[in-house]
């Protein structure tokens, strides 16, 4: 959605936002990936890199040993919203006046594709290849396809008809998720928060269910967790009201054809959520909060302005909007 706003708030690291919760954090580490003016909405980790898409830098590697920052991908004309990484090759979308789609294969070796008036929001990629989701033209979701290999059969992509004012959010490249063969995601704005989902192997699968989320515009659902076939949590609320806890959170027990509202809602507006079996975090320019009962109730981790989020077991990797990133590593309490 392009009239996304990025808001500015002072970062606040307390120990004391830790005193009674239940989790500890056992260490905390600034990863520095671009100057001060710079943010990144996507992150990615492989081995002992991190990946960032940033707002003005490109596409960045960090190596977590060294601290060293790579060039991976040059600035375009826009802002990286979503990077994969699969065997070796970066994927990267940027969105502006137009979107494009850019991979990297090492070496500094880039290809670019461009697609004219198009809003690039979410990426997802697997083995046979990349799902690219932009905002609604001429009255329907854009969805691209870009196969691994022409041999491969080409999945089932239905067209999907979207509401007036109706688009989706690039705020942390989690607005759609894979899950096997299963693709879905959410979008809001006016009057609508809506959850779509499809098989990409079963023409007569998609099906789409109304969100209980914040409505109106720049608001609705932001970011999409899937746990298993039956569990998923959503999140979002009204980005103008960071602080709002009014619709930020939705949680479904049956793959998404049902959904409630939690017993306690996240603090403010959340633009990222991930999570495991024991933890889920989301995040928002007012902080992050977790929950230990699959999004049921949420706790407040820390204040702060947060673009987007990477768990891995114990640690959770939180981009900020001044550059850089805080590595969390932390332990759940029995």
């Amino acid at each position: 959605m392009k009239n996304l706003l990025l808001l500015f708030v002072p970062l606040f690291l307390s120990n004391s936002s830790f005193s009674q919760t239940e989790i500890s954090i056992k260490y905390r580490d600034t990863i520095r990936f671009a100057p001060d003016s710079s943010y990144s909405r996507a992150l990615v980790k492989v081995k002992n890199n991190l990946y960032f898409g940033t707002s003005k830098n490109g596409v960045v590697c960090v190596d977590l040993k060294s601290k060293e920052v790579k060039d991976i991908i040059l600035p375009n004309k826009g802002e990286f919203r979503d990077i994969s990484y699969y065997k070796g090759k970066i994927t990267a979308i940027e969105s502006g006046d137009n979107g494009y789609i850019s991979i990297s294969s090492g070496n500094n070796a880039t290809t670019r594709q461009e697609f004219r008036a198009e809003f690039f929001d979410d990426l997802v990629t697997n083995k046979n290849g990349s799902i690219v989701l932009a905002d609604p033209k001429s009255g329907y979701f854009i969805l691209h396809y870009f196969p691994k290999s022409k041999k491969k059969k080409r999945p089932y992509i239905p067209r999907i008809r979207a509401f007036k004012n109706e688009a989706c959010y690039a705020a942390s490249g989690t607005t759609a998720q894979l899950y096997g063969n299963q693709y879905s995601f959410v979008s809001g704005g006016g009057s609508s928060a809506r959850f779509h989902s499809f098989s990409l192997v079963d023409s007569a699968s998609y099906f789409v269910s109304d969100l209980p989320l914040k409505l109106g515009e720049g608001a609705g659902p932001f970011s999409l967790f899937q746990l298993n076939e039956k569990q998923l949590i959503v999140v979002g609320g009204d980005y103008t009201k960071p602080k709002d806890t009014l619709g930020t959170c939705a949680i479904s027990l049956d793959g998404g054809k049902k959904w409630s509202k939690p017993v306690h809602s996240p603090n403010g507006y959340r633009s990222c959520v991930v999570g495991n079996k024991q933890i889920v975090f989301c995040c928002g320019t007012s902080g992050i909060d977790y929950s230990l009962d699959f999004g049921q109730t949420w706790t407040k981790f820390v204040e702060g302005n947060f673009c987007a989020l990477f768990l891995e077991g114990e640690n959770l990797y939180a981009t900020s909007n001044k550059g850089f990133c805080i590595d969390f590593q932390f332990e759940i309490e029995d």
